[in-house]
């Protein structure tokens, strides 16, 4: 029994640390659009194309961290979410490795909650999928959705972070913002339709590959001052599904987040 219950604690940990882990990735593009709006250069081509509307894309996100700490501890993680944007929607979802599909099929871990206030039942809301959208006035909504309730939950502001959404609907909705690339360099000319940025400061780098047509990141690769720090995402587009996941939504309960909250 005791050692089904740590499984538990080290599944729900993992699940916790790619939340912040996302959580941070998304602050740092935030806070370098807010720096790009700063710098006296003119648009970059590539982002002629850029519209309040991109092209719809269904993409897999794959993410690797490392960083080494001031105690000499190198600690890394990956992980991969799968993307759908269509129209003013997106809809994220994290992957579940295979290995831990396995554990949970067996019993090993995984939440047991039966009602919207069991066992602080808003964890859910960490793992669930995130769907986020922007209306005729402007406004962003922000929902999770809670398969094992068929609950739809309208998240507010103040607990946003709390599932994975970094406050910015350009970080979201492009996967990082157009305007960052304006802190960058534009490298050469683009080829096969992606144009590539980078920016070398403070014995870091940056590096962008942005697919122009489609409007998404292809690839962004951040190295901190002697490789201590390391990010790396690449976006691969894959095929969309047969039905998108927020048609499925129709009879599932709406609540508001506080609700999950003891």
């Amino acid at each position: 029994m005791k050692t089904i219950e740590k499984k538990k604690w080290a599944i729900r940990a993992t699940v916790k640390r790619m939340t912040m882990a996302a959580c941070v990735v998304g602050s740092v593009w935030s806070h370098m659009a807010v720096q790009a709006q700063a710098v006296e250069t003119s648009a970059p081509e590539a982002l002629a194309k850029t519209s309040t509307e991109a092209p719809p894309v269904h993409l897999l996100l794959s993410y690797h961290t490392m960083n080494i700490g001031s105690d000499g501890v190198q600690r890394e993680a990956s992980y991969t979410k799968r993307m759908h944007r269509v129209g003013q929607r997106i809809w994220i979802e994290k992957d579940t490795p295979q290995a831990l599909r396995d554990s949970l099929a067996h019993g090993h871990g995984g939440n047991q909650n039966t009602g919207p206030h069991a066992g602080h039942a808003h964890t859910l809301a960490q793992e669930a999928p995130l769907m986020v959208q922007k209306d005729a006035d402007g406004d962003v909504q922000v929902q999770v959705v809670i398969n094992s309730l068929e609950q739809l939950i309208s998240v507010e502001r103040a607990h946003q972070g709390n599932v994975g959404y970094n406050g910015s609907w350009e970080a979201t909705y492009w996967v990082i913002p157009p305007s960052s690339l304006h802190a960058l360099q534009r490298v050469g000319q683009p080829r096969d339709g992606i144009q590539l940025y980078r920016k070398f400061a403070d014995e870091s780098m940056t590096e962008v590959a942005w697919d122009i047509e489609k409007q998404y990141p292809r690839r962004v690769l951040k190295r901190g001052p002697h490789d201590t720090t390391y990010y790396q995402l690449t976006a691969e587009e894959v095929d969309a599904p047969e039905t998108m996941p927020w048609t499925l939504l129709s009879h599932y309960k709406t609540g508001d987040y506080s609700d999950l909250l003891d």
